[in-house]
């Protein structure tokens, strides 16, 4: 068990450091280990999106994310993709696994030395050492850059007009997802009665986000599966189809909602 670091409660980033701290508490159970460090990356992007881009503060948050990034796409292969694979592909699951789960945990262990000796007293800095860098950067936010609701529906509708691009990359795919999640955190946070628009942006995002898992799933088992290259090319047809099959079904739905705007404004008019 990793010690308790000691918190200031009346942190504005509070909560992220009390859930790396609950993280570095869990006991070694996987399916556990995986939930907690998606909340621990879900509280670190929800603050992310609240402070100016590239700011003192956010470069340094920003590394919790990056820090854990391979760890969360292997939870994701092992809970998420692994156990879904067709018929024909079931038994690469238990072939897998075993090997898949000991880097997963070596990772692990790797980043959790990182969040407690390097990561978490580098967020603390902030609070401690420039508090008023800290302050200034939410309260430009806060008060001198409050997004407009206006302008977020216009990022959300560029994102989609993106996405209807036929030569789109999985990476752009990836960056607009990051832009459409970043969007929701902050009409949750600044407009919580925009319950329809948030609707919108979550459906999307939960698309999206299945896109990326197939995506990194691929990488993952290219990678740390050790499958011979015939059954590895027949998981990535698979992988590849799943992901195509999801962009087609959001630029379908897209399709749709724009002929139905469409005919409400010609209905108006």
């Amino acid at each position: 068990m990793y010690p308790l670091l000691n918190i200031d409660k009346k942190s504005q980033v509070d909560l992220l450091l009390r859930c790396a701290n609950a993280y570095l508490q869990l006991p070694p159970k996987l399916k556990a280990q995986a939930k907690g460090l998606h909340k621990l990356r879900q509280t670190t992007r929800h603050l992310l999106s609240l402070l100016p881009i590239e700011g003192y503060a956010q470069a340094r948050i920003k590394k919790v994310i990056q820090a854990s990034n391979k760890i969360r796409d292997l939870d994701v292969l092992l809970w998420d993709v692994l156990p879904h694979l067709p018929d024909e592909l079931r038994v690469l699951e238990a072939q897998v696994q075993p090997r898949l789960i000991a880097i997963r945990c070596g990772m692990d262990d790797e980043f959790k030395n990182d969040l407690q000796l390097e990561l978490l007293p580098e967020i603390t800095s902030c609070l401690v050492a420039y508090p008023h860098v800290l302050q200034a950067e939410f309260s430009l936010v806060s008060q001198l850059k409050r997004p407009q609701i206006s302008d977020l529906e216009k990022q959300f509708q560029k994102a989609k007009k993106q996405l209807v691009l036929l030569d789109i990359e999985n990476t752009q795919v990836h960056k607009l997802r990051l832009k459409i999640k970043r969007i929701r955190y902050q009409v949750g946070h600044f407009f919580p009665e925009q319950t329809e628009f948030l609707m919108r942006l979550r459906s999307l995002q939960d698309q999206l986000g299945e896109f990326h898992d197939y995506d990194q799933a691929d990488k993952m088992m290219c990678k740390y599966s050790d499958l011979d290259e015939l059954m590895l090319v027949k998981v990535r047809k698979f992988l590849a189809a799943r992901q195509q099959n999801i962009l087609a079904q959001v630029r379908r739905k897209l399709a749709a909602e724009k002929t139905a705007l469409s005919g409400f404004c010609l209905a108006e008019g």
